[in-house]
């Protein structure tokens, strides 16, 4: 829940009035089934100028049992993501989108740090050892974000008023930017409810049929 922050107005020795502002949305996404849809991100962009003094930390993606854990990930422009190889064995990991290009060898209990793109954009992550693995960063020009939980609910913290752009993204969603998204305003604590209007593709198995490891360069 987000801790109100208030500005007291003081006259002689008397608080005269006390002005709050932060609000909390929380968003329930279904799918077009309408069956509580986990690990959707959620997203909020300012359409009215609003400042934000967050500051969010470092992402991690893990790579766990020779797959990208989380699968989705979401960072804010600019700011550090941290892979973090938990498996005994080597991964080549790199991305698909230009416009953050990396590639890179990651050692059994390594950590290699990248920063995120100064622009929006969607990554798309394999590793050159395991064709198999495959992941997704998707990276947002806002500090209002969060993925929803086994329960399809996600929850931001606002600082300021005003109107925003409240964004669901998936890679798997059937449409064109992976995104829907709708106009929202916030004056107060809200709940709302999105149900996606686009089927969402399945997601291939994170796992080879054999006991694949590494090859020999590696």
């Amino acid at each position: 829940m987000t801790i109100k922050r208030c500005i007291m107005h003081l006259i002689g020795f008397s608080f005269l009035s006390a002005n709050c502002y932060g609000f909390d949305l929380q968003v329930k996404v279904y799918d077009i089934q309408g069956n509580p849809l986990p690990e959707v991100v959620v997203y909020l962009e300012p359409l009215a100028g609003q400042l934000s003094s967050d500051t969010k930390p470092a992402t991690i993606i893990s790579q766990t049992e020779k797959s990208f854990s989380p699968y989705i990930g979401v960072t804010q422009v600019s700011t550090p993501v941290v892979f973090n190889n938990r498996d005994d064995i080597t991964h080549h990991i790199y991305s698909v989108n230009q416009k953050m290009p990396f590639a890179f060898i990651i050692q059994p209990n390594q950590q290699v740090v990248q920063t995120a793109s100064a622009q929006t954009i969607e990554i798309a992550m394999g590793c050159n050892v395991h064709d198999w693995m495959s992941g997704h960063l998707l990276v947002v020009d806002t500090p209002y974000f969060a993925k929803t939980t086994a329960q399809g609910q996600a929850e931001l913290s606002v600082e300021q008023s005003g109107d925003f752009r409240l964004v669901i993204w998936h890679p798997q969603l059937l449409n064109v930017d992976h995104r829907q998204s709708s106009k929202i305003t916030l004056d107060t604590d809200q709940n709302i409810e999105v149900h996606l209007t686009t089927k969402l593709a399945s997601i291939a198995p994170q796992q080879s049929d054999d006991d694949f490891d590494f090859l020999s360069e590696y």
